[in-house]
């Protein structure tokens, strides 16, 4: 948030501001079905809400520093996260995206088992779009890439909190959702663990489907779940190559191998 205004500290109000906080009524803390609009909520009340959180965490970024110069570095930045916001804002039910050090994170709005699927789905979407970024990356000799993807699913409390009467303010999400989702993006791709963890929540609303491939993790004594998200742009590849070595180990056809010999 850009500070654009400065204010001089009065103790005595701060104290009148805490007190009126902390008294205020818990009743306004209402449950909801779905995210509410940013303009419902005022410095008194809140959400009890259905959401998903999604983080997605560039693994190794503090070494870039020792690759490339400051001007590099801004536009890899600045592709990565032009572009997981344009393939962020393309899912209907994504609500609030968020930067985080080097990580970029969406909370979406999920009151239904396939709105939790449709988040998943959009990791993998992610996923590719790396790969997609690091084959133009190799172009120009910059480093490429690699992800952590962490997903996360329940209740959370939307509150709005700052300074009020400032215009300096924010939306938080209270409780372990967000900071799930973060904690596995931390985790993810590392160490040999997969690329995207989610949560024990989220793979209960997820269809047999999509749970293939996945297997459980436990990583500080907490239950995970995780895959390596096929990328269509690496089997793509992939199948590719296959073909050339299958084009190299098909037997000669004697009659065509005939006909191309020189003539005496």
């Amino acid at each position: 948030m850009e500070v654009t205004a400065h204010y001089s500290y009065d103790a005595e109000k701060g104290i009148e501001r805490i007190d009126a906080i902390l008294n205020s009524d818990v009743t306004q803390m209402v449950e909801k079905p779905s995210i509410q609009p940013r303009k419902n909520l005022t410095y008194s009340n809140g959400f009890f809400v259905n959401i998903t959180s999604l983080f997605i965490d560039i693994i190794g970024a503090d070494d870039l520093n020792d690759k490339h110069k400051s001007t590099t570095i801004a536009k890899i930045h600045r592709s990565f996260i032009s572009e997981c916001y344009a393939l962020l804002m393309s899912e209907p039910t994504i609500r609030e995206i968020n930067l985080f050090g080097d990580s970029i994170w969406g909370i979406f709005d999920t009151p239904n088992q396939s709105d939790v699927e449709s988040v998943i789905k959009m990791a993998g979407k992610l996923n590719t779009l790396v790969e997609m970024l690091n084959t133009r990356l190799k172009k120009k000799r910059y480093s490429e890439l690699s992800v952590g993807i962490g997903v996360d699913s329940g209740r959370s409390l939307m509150v709005k909190a700052g300074f009020s009467g400032s215009g300096l303010n924010d939306v938080i999400w209270m409780g372990d959702v967000v900071s799930g989702a973060r904690d596995m993006a931390a985790f993810a791709g590392r160490s040999g663990l997969p690329t995207l963890l989610i949560s024990e929540r989220v793979s209960q609303h997820l269809d047999a489907k999509l749970k293939k491939g996945m297997r459980a993790l436990l990583i500080n004594k907490v239950k995970y779940y995780g895959a390596d998200i096929k990328c269509p742009l690496k089997e793509a590849e992939e199948a590719k190559s296959e073909e050339k070595k299958a084009e190299g180990k098909k037997p000669i056809d004697d009659k065509k191998a005939a006909d191309k010999k020189p003539k005496k």
